[in-house]
């Protein structure tokens, strides 16, 4: 009987990649090199002896695929082939290319080096030309290593959370799991083992752990993204952040990486595995280890916290460091700390260091230092004196206070901090931080103008570079804001304490994005302001790393103008109108905070509908909050109109979370708008809801009934399950979206998104400048809404009525006014009756993800279509 084999093409883009072939052809030695796919006429077996069976997945750099050694019995090994994905609006150059190609063959290298019986082996690596359809010679990179049969982690914890009575990994579960990862990777961070080299795997995760159903062993895989550096050497920096969900902060903010990296990483992932959150740098942010999860084992329990230090040097340095935690020794560096002899001689140039620590001193001190009497000051020299060079006490900033900033620090990381040319940008700034400060603590108009020029010299540096190479340097948002603070400082409305501010919220780290995109927005408007004759000033406030309790502490703060560590030169100036990145989630609760103080926000992307239940008594969204996004009734009428009504649907959405609404909001708008508009049975609508069913059980549902249009609509706690949705469609759905999948994260071309804004619809004045000063082209829809709100702001400011001093009530009764109106980035900004950005064509568009279209975005999105909407 002739046997029949399947065999997989390693074609990208092979419309049928499964062929059947009989074990009789593949195992001629004449045919082996003539058997191709009967599709694409690729060849199937790859150096004579690897077939691939099947497709298991893909990430950033390859696709892999199960296969069998025809030379080793059948065995069975995994195929790695180079697959480059690039970003959205990214176009991938012949550079870009060759760099992959390096990193890929670095791949290869690294795992020859690493021989480890929990690492899998390399067997062979490869290049295959072939001639394309086209005529022109493809060239493939291929790696074939040992094929461990089993599941990793994250498809347990799926099929944990899919039982009946769904669970998770147990504590004694996931510290044996823990112990087993440190010892791999004690092994990979150690230069003695590793021929003077240690390697940063850098992309630690659930998925990235492998359990062989052989000996329910543990294996560390996918190595693509692995950092060598050699002993004594300065550490390597990354600009890569492969998963954002478990990657430590260093690498968000392009900082040096080390061995402590993959230790935040690992420790993330057995907090996924405890909680089943599969975002657990989300849950980090909002709340603190102890109230995330509750250990038994103290040991564990001191292991984890030390892991998750947000610092690198206060996390532990060493997978053996770690593991001596978990077996309960002692410390050897955690004995007491000798106190010096107080009779010694002073230090060398004592006098600097104690300068250098007033310096150091929070902003509050320093004014009570720099503006008491003699007395007072020799009285607080002294003990300052007796503090820091007896007792070396430590000195702390009031809580919460760096989370403020007007210039006197950066609220964001550095942008160019791995590339030299943009290093004396980088210094400038940071020279104006330090001018600012001064300015801040003498109240000198001529250390203002130091701190501007500093500021301007980094704008010019790095706009400098940009115009020799688009593509090297990010321009700061950031240091553009803090110039116009240091201009506006030397005015005398602003040194009498008359000119108010405007608060501006940006989010964590992990958003740097979002943040750098409402920081553009905001500093396009300032650089269209007279700042000789300024309406305002700027705050920046940063709710990094915070559970929503201390959210709300920093949103009093600004509510009450009671900002901690405020130099004297600011205090009386007051908030009379705050502008942020408050997600659904957040501007719920933290709009009726600042209502009841009258201080007005505009939320720039926050849509759900301000009714979240019709008849119900749960609160509708405070009347002092404005939004200059479109609502989501908009875009569920634009994604239920852009769908044929003979097509079935599945949306996946988070249900009843009763902390963000925008998921909740937007898939019941869509649904009622098919049932009673588009006159769609309810039959033909299923539902997937993301906080309990898979996203493999989410594509079944879809295959089964069968749908062929997948509507995605998450809340960001559930960005991941929506965007590994698309992955694994695979193109055999129309894909339909809501804006939380508009960002870099997401690579399904097609998908149909609605946002508020595309700039294909920005007037030519604001294109103009934010190519001129971005260097970008077309900038996302979150900076044109912030770019709407801020001008919302100016003109209320400028419409006072008289000569009356500005008050938040002012603020409030101009944008409330019917006829108000702001030149905006697209349209006029006006506001209908509920405070909501007024329904005009152009607000509210569908936009399309398209990346090698040269009309994309800054995100690869093109303009899809701008439905027309009542203009009156």
């Amino acid at each position: 009987m002739l046997e029949l084999m399947e065999v997989y093409c390693t074609r990208p883009g092979c419309k049928n990649p499964v062929n059947t072939i009989s074990t009789e052809n593949i195992n001629s030695k004449n045919a082996k090199k003539e058997i191709c796919c009967s599709t694409c006429n690729m060849p199937l077996i790859l150096q004579e002896h690897f077939v691939a069976l099947s497709y298991l997945g893909s990430g950033g750099f390859g696709k892999t695929y199960k296969a069998k050694d025809l030379d080793f019995f059948y065995t069975n090994r995994v195929i790695k082939q180079l697959h480059p994905i690039s970003n959205p609006g990214q176009i991938l150059t012949s550079e870009d290319l060759t760099q992959r190609e390096e990193m890929f063959k670095k791949e290869a290298i690294t795992l020859e080096n690493l021989r480890h019986a929990r690492i899998p082996r390399l067997f062979g690596f490869f290049t295959k030309d072939v001639e394309a359809t086209t005529g022109y010679v493809q060239r493939f990179f291929y790696l074939v290593q040992d094929y461990i049969e089993g599941e990793n982690l994250d498809n347990e914890l799926n099929a944990r959370l899919s039982l009946p009575e769904p669970r998770t990994f147990s504590e004694n579960e996931v510290i044996n799991i823990l112990k087993e990862i440190l010892n791999i990777l004690k092994y990979i961070h150690n230069p003695d083992d590793t021929n003077g080299v240690i390697y940063i795997h850098r992309d630690i995760k659930p998925a990235n752990i492998m359990r062989c159903s052989k000996n329910n062993r543990l294996y560390l895989i996918d190595f693509g993204a692995v950092k060598q550096i050699l002993q004594g050497l300065e550490l390597e920096t990354t600009s890569i952040v492969l998963d954002p969900r478990f990657a430590p902060p260093e690498q968000f903010r392009n900082q040096q990486l080390s061995p402590a990296s993959d230790l935040y990483a690992t420790a993330t992932t057995c907090l996924c595995l405890l909680t089943g959150n599969r975002n657990p740098n989300q849950l980090l942010e909002e709340s603190c280890l102890k109230e995330i999860v509750t250990v038994s084992d103290q040991h564990f329990a001191k292991a984890l916290d030390l892991m998750l230090k947000h610092r690198s040097k206060d996390r532990p340095q060493s997978a053996q460091e770690v593991l001596k935690i978990l077996s309960g020794e002692p410390d050897p560096d955690s004995g007491s700390t000798q106190i010096p002899d107080s009779g010694s001689p002073p230090q060398p140039r004592m006098l600097r260091r104690f300068i250098d620590w007033v310096r150091q001193l929070p902003r509050r001190w320093r004014s009570i230092i720099s503006l008491g009497f003699s007395f007072s000051l020799g009285i607080a020299i002294a003990v300052a004196f007796y503090f820091i060079f007896i007792y070396k006490l430590p000195v702390t900033p009031p809580p919460y206070a760096n989370y403020f900033s007007r210039g006197e620090e950066s609220l964001i990381p550095p942008l160019n901090s791995t590339k030299p040319s943009c290093k004396e940008a980088d210094n400038f700034k940071q020279e104006g931080i330090n001018a600012f400060k001064k300015a801040s603590l003498s109240s000198n108009k001529d250390d203002f103008r130091d701190a501007e020029k500093f500021f301007t010299q980094s704008i010019n540096k790095t706009q400098s570079i940009n115009q020799s190479n688009p593509n090297y340097c990010r321009v700061d948002p950031e240091t553009f804001i803090y110039q116009y603070n240091s201009k506006v400082a030397q005015t005398a409305s602003a040194r009498n304490g008359s000119l108010p501010t405007i608060a501006v919220v940006i989010p964590s780290e992990s958003n740097l994005d979002i943040a750098l995109e409402i920081l553009r927005g905001v500093a396009q408007v300032l650089k269209e302001q007279n700042t000789n004759t300024p309406l305002f000033q700027i705050l920046l406030v940063n709710n990094n790393n915070n559970k929503i309790q201390d959210s709300e502490k920093v949103v009093n703060y600004i509510s009450n103008n009671n900002i901690p560590e405020e130099f004297d030169d600011f205090k009386n100036s007051q908030i009379l109108g705050v502008l942020g990145r408050y997600t659904s989630r957040y501007i719920w609760q933290f709009g009726n905070i600042y209502g009841e103080k009258k201080l007005v926000t505009i939320a720039t992307t926050s849509t759900a509908n301000r009714v979240l239940i019709p008849g119900s008594n749960k609160p509708n969204l405070n009347d002092y909050v404005f939004r200059t996004a479109s609502n989501d009734s908009i875009a569920a009428q634009d994604l239920a109109n852009y769908m044929m009504i003979q097509n079935k649907v599945l949306i996946a959405y988070r249900k009843g979370d009763p902390y963000d609404p925008y998921s909740d909001s937007l898939k019941k708008m869509f649904r009622s708008y098919l049932l009673n508009i588009k006159k769609i049975r309810s039959g033909n609508i299923q539902e997937c809801d993301l906080a309990t069913d898979t996203p493999q059980t989410c594509i079944d549902m879809a295959q089964n009934e069968p749908v062929n249009v997948l509507m995605l609509v998450p809340d960001p706690n559930r960005l991941q399950e929506a965007i590994d949705i698309v992955n694994l469609a695979n193109g055999n759905f129309q894909i339909l979206a809501g804006d939380v999948l508009y960002g870099n994260q997401t690579s399904a071309n097609k998908m149909v998104v609605a946002v508020p804004f595309h700039a294909d619809n920005a007037n030519d004045n604001f294109k103009s400048q934010t190519k001129k000063l971005w260097g970008i082209k077309k900038v996302s829809w979150r900076t044109m809404t912030s770019y709407d709100a801020m001008q919302a702001f100016v003109k209320a400011l400028t419409d006072l009525p008289g000569n009356a001093n500005p008050t938040r009530q002012n603020i409030y009764d101009n944008l409330s006014d019917p006829s108000f109106s702001a030149p905006g980035a697209t349209t006029e900004v006006r506001f209908d009756q509920d405070h909501d950005r007024k329904a005009v064509t152009g607000v509210g568009v569908l936009v399309q993800l398209n990346k090698s279209n040269p009309n994309r975005d800054e995100y690869g999105f093109t303009l899809l279509e701008t439905p027309q909407r009542n203009n009156s």
